[in-house]
C-alpha cells in the first residue's frame, strides 16, 4: 500500500516546541506544524501535536513517543531495560484507507519497547479483526505492518509501520493491556505482572494494584484506593468526579493512592480536569500539603462546580530519601505549558525524617518535622515552616540546613508567628553558635503548647552574617524594632545558651 502525506497546517511566528523539565523526566511538547523534536539520553516523554512529526527518543529508556496527527517518525531505539511506549489515542493518529496509508513509521522498534493502543481498544497480534492486529512484511521496503481490518464509519482503519521485519517476533509483551473493572467493588491486582496495563476500575470502590513495570492506574468514580508498585506508574483522573469532596452535601468520595513514589517518578496525570499547577487551590491550582490529621498528603481545589464538587485526593508517598532534586509539581501532569518559577515551587516533607534537596534553580523546602536533613544548592532556596513543632529542641529534632545562602537563601517562619530575630522571647528567635559543632541555630526559649522550644540548625558559622533580611516573619508593626534590635554578632556561647 503506497504512504500517503498530509500538508501540516501553517504554524503561527510564535509557536514552538515547549520543554518541560521535571524530577524523573523531560516532556516535549511539539506545534501545529512539523516538528523535529529530540529527546535526552534519560526519561522523556515527546509529543508531536498535529504536524508530520520526526520525534527521536535517543535510545532513552522508558520514554513514552506520541505523535499524535500527522506522518510522523517515531524512533526508539532503547535495545534493553523496559524499553520505549509508542501512544496512539486516536485512529486518525496513525490510519489507512482506500486512498492509501497515513501512518506513523517507527524506526529502532526493540524487542522491550511497546505499543500503547489500549484507547483504541487493540492490544494484541492475530487476523486483523476485533481487538487484533494483522501482521504483514514487505520485504521490498524492509518494513513490517500492523493493521487492524475493522473499518471505521468513514473507512479508515488503524495501520503502523515498523522499519524491519517482525514476523512472528512479537507478542502481548510488546503491547499495553487493559483490564476494565465493573460498576461494582473491583480488585484488580497485577503487583507479580512484568507487563504493561492499563487498569480502569470504572464504578465502585476498587482497588487496583499496577505491575512491576509502567502502569497507568484509573479508578474510576467511587472511593478508590490505587496502589503503585516498582515501575513507572501513572494515575489518572479524567473526570472531577472521580475523587471529590462536597462541602455543602458532607459527601466525600476520596481517592487514596499508596505507595506513590516521587523520586521513581509516578505521577497524576490531572490535565484533563484543567489544573494548571499547584498553588493555593484557586484560579485553576490544586493546593499539596500534608495532613498530620488524616496522615496523608493531600491535593485539592478549593473551587467547586456547578455540584459543587470539589477535587480531592489523598497520597500516600514511598522513599521521601533521595540525593536528586524534586519539587512536589513533579508528580503531576498540568494542562497547558507547565511553565513556572521553580524557585516558587514546594517540595513538602513528612512528620518522619526526611532528606531534602533544593534544585540548581530552588525552590521552598517544607520538611514537616523529626530531624530533617534540608540542603539548598545554587538557587534561591526557602525554608518554610508551618508548625512549631516542625523542628524542636533536642537530639535528632532538630532540622539541619546546609549550604545555607545568606545573600538570596530565607527561612520563612511566618505562619509561627515569629517576629524577626531578639533574645528567644516574646515571638523571637535567638542566633546561636556552637562553636564544637561549628553550627548556627535559630532558637525559640519560650514553650509551645506540646512543652517544646522550635529551633533550627545551619551548618557553618552565620552570627556575623545572618540578618533579618534572611527570615520572612510573621506582618507585624514590631517587626522592625526586633530585628534591628538583635544580638546577631555572636561567636562562640555560653554552655546555658546552647540548651
Amino acid at each position: 500500500m503506497p504512504t500517503g502525506s498530509k500538508t501540516a497546517p501553517r504554524v503561527p511566528m510564535d509557536e514552538q516546541v515547549i520543554v518541560h523539565t521535571q524530577g524523573s523526566f523531560t516532556t516535549y511538547k511539539g506545534t501545529s506544524g512539523d516538528d523535529i523534536i529530540t529527546g535526552s539520553y534519560t526519561r522523556d516523554h515527546l509529543f508531536g501535536g498535529a504536524g508530520n512529526d520526526t520525534l527521536d527518543g535517543q535510545e532513552g529508556n522508558d520514554n513514552i513517543l506520541v505523535g499524535g496527527a500527522g506522518v510522523d517518525t517515531l524512533n526508539g531505539g532503547a535495545a534493553y531495560g523496559t524499553g520505549v511506549t509508542f501512544v496512539f489515542t486516536s485512529l486518525t493518529d496513525s490510519y489507512a484507507n482506500a486512498e492509501g496509508s497515513h501512518s506513523d513509521l517507527i524506526t529502532g522498534f526493540s524487542p522491550y519497547d511497546r505499543l500503547d493502543l489500549t484507547a483504541l481498544g487493540l492490544e494484541r497480534i492475530g487476523n486483523g479483526h476485533n481487538g487484533d492486529l494483522a501482521v504483514s512484511y514487505d520485504a521490498a521496503t524492509d518494513i513490517t505492518y500492523l493493521r487492524s481490518l475493522d473499518k471505521d464509519a468513514s473507512g479508515n482503519f488503524f495501520e503502523v509501520r515498523l522499519a524491519g521485519d517482525f514476523q512472528g517476533q512479537l507478542s502481548t509483551y510488546n503491547f499495553a493491556l487493559r483490564h476494565d473493572g465493573t460498576a461494582g467493588n473491583d480488585t484488580l491486582d497485577y503487583s507479580f505482572s512484568t507487563k504493561h496495563y492499563v487498569l480502569n476500575g470504572l464504578d465502585g470502590d476498587d482497588t487496583l494494584t499496577g505491575g512491576k513495570f509502567t502502569n497507568v492506574l484509573d479508578g474510576g468514580a467511587g472511593s478508590d484506593h490505587l496502589i503503585g508498585n516498582s515501575g513507572y506508574d501513572t494515575f489518572l483522573y479524567q473526570q472531577l468526579s472521580d475523587s471529590f469532596v462536597n462541602d455543602a452535601s458532607g459527601v466525600s468520595i476520596v481517592d487514596l493512592i499508596s505507595n506513590f513514589n516521587l523520586f521513581r517518578g509516578d505521577v497524576l496525570d490531572v490535565s484533563a480536569l484543567g489544573f494548571t499547577g499547584l498553588g493555593d487551590g484557586y484560579d485553576g491550582t490544586l493546593n499539596y500539603t500534608y495532613d498530620k490529621t488524616v496522615g496523608h498528603f493531600v491535593a485539592q481545589s478549593f473551587e467547586a462546580d456547578a455540584q459543587r464538587n470539589r477535587f480531592k485526593v489523598y497520597i500516600d508517598q514511598d522513599n521521601r530519601h533521595g540525593n536528586l532534586a524534586f519539587q512536589d509539581a513533579d508528580g503531576f501532569i498540568f494542562a497547558g505549558d507547565n511553565y513556572s518559577d521553580k524557585a516558587d515551587q514546594t517540595l513538602t516533607g513528612t512528620p518522619t525524617f526526611d532528606t531534602l534537596y533544593a534544585g540548581s534553580d530552588g525552590g521552598i523546602l517544607i520538611g514537616g518535622g523529626a530531624g530533617d536533613a534540608l540542603t539548598g544548592r545554587t538557587g534561591v532556596d526557602t525554608f518554610r515552616y508551618l508548625n512549631s513543632s516542625d523542628s524542636v529542641h533536642g537530639y535528632g529534632t532538630v532540622d539541619l540546613i546546609t549550604d545555607f545562602d545568606v545573600t538570596q537563601d530565607k527561612i520563612d517562619v511566618a505562619a509561627l508567628g515569629y517576629t524577626g530575630l531578639g533574645n528567644g522571647h516574646d515571638g523571637t528567635l535567638k542566633l546561636i553558635y556552637d562553636t564544637d559543632l561549628h553550627r548556627t541555630y535559630l532558637k525559640d526559649y519560650d514553650l509551645n503548647a506540646d512543652g517544646q522550644r522550635f529551633e533550627i540548625g545551619m551548618e557553618g558559622g552565620y552570627t556575623r552574617t545572618f540578618s533579618a533580611d534572611n527570615l520572612v516573619v510573621a506582618s507585624t508593626h514590631s517587626t522592625a524594632e526586633h530585628s534591628s534590635d538583635a544580638p546577631i554578632e555572636l561567636v562562640g556561647v555560653a554552655p546555658s545558651d546552647l540548651q
